[in-house]
């Protein structure tokens, strides 16, 4: 509300709020001609007959999309662009823990316990990124200006800044083969469910990283499980080793180390 009011908005339109776990209700919804939401409430499509305009709160619309009440004239646009920032960071968090070994770090300090510890560079390292759109762009940059090397995968390949090769998808195995970080941000779709799947982690080196900042169903959990068994974890944690960590929806904080 205030930042349409500061748009001069608020005296042209009615806004009505809901909290995003609860219904709009049917009142609201037959009045409402636009929506901004995280997902389609149910009956969508028959409770707002007046409505032009979806607006989703997420950059991914897969939920929208596969939802049976979506209206057929209803616009839908997503919120591409808004997790820029914020996400590049989120994910550079990721790599200094794994590089510098954070986790380890914090259980010490927890424990009131001193361990001389030897951590490696992010300098100089490889990171292969799979979906080099808006957020990936921007850690590419990132990235560089910490001079690791990039490399990355886009539907239609373009150059990029910090980047140093854009494949195409046909180019994907020559990310995994080359990175020691491996980067998801592919958006949820027919083609990229399972993506990260037995081959595809085969191909990735055995000392690599695995890093899920996707939706969850991009990996077949069962084959990043199955790579684990015969390594031992390297922290108090059964699901985590050193060497392939991935974040998912599904799997907040699971980490495997990939079989050579």
């Amino acid at each position: 509300m205030a930042a349409a009011t500061a748009a001069g908005l608020a005296p042209a339109f009615e806004f009505i709020t809901a909290h995003p776990k609860d219904d709009p209700g049917d009142g609201a919804l037959a009045r409402a001609e636009a929506l901004l939401a995280w997902r389609p409430p149910t009956r969508l499509a028959a409770r707002a007959p007046r409505l032009v305009w979806i607006q989703s709160l997420t950059g991914g619309v897969e939920h929208w999309l596969a939802s049976p009440d979506l209206p057929a004239s209803a616009v839908l646009t997503c919120a591409r662009g808004t997790h820029r920032l914020p996400m590049p960071e989120h994910i550079l968090a990721a790599l200094f823990l794994l590089a510098k070994h954070l986790d380890g770090i914090v259980l010490d300090q927890r424990e009131r316990r001193w361990r001389r510890r030897v951590n490696d560079t992010l300098a100089g390292k490889t990171l292969g990124i799979l979906g080099l759109g808006a957020i990936g762009a921007e850690v590419a940059r990132k990235a560089a200006a910490l001079e690791m090397r990039v490399i990355g995968t886009k539907r239609r390949p373009a150059a990029i800044p910090g980047v140093e090769r854009v494949h195409g998808p046909e180019g994907t195995d020559a990310v995994l083969a080359a990175a020691d970080y491996v980067l998801i941000l592919l958006p949820s779709t027919a083609e990229t469910r399972g993506f990260m799947n037995a081959q595809r982690l085969g191909r990735m080196k055995p000392t690599a990283y695995l890093l899920n900042f996707a939706r969850g169903d991009l990996v077949v959990d069962g084959d990043l499980v199955e790579r684990g068994p015969r390594f031992p974890p390297v922290s108090p944690s059964a699901w985590q080793s050193r060497h392939c960590l991935s974040w998912s929806t599904r799997a907040p904080c699971r980490s495997i180390r990939a079989r050579a």
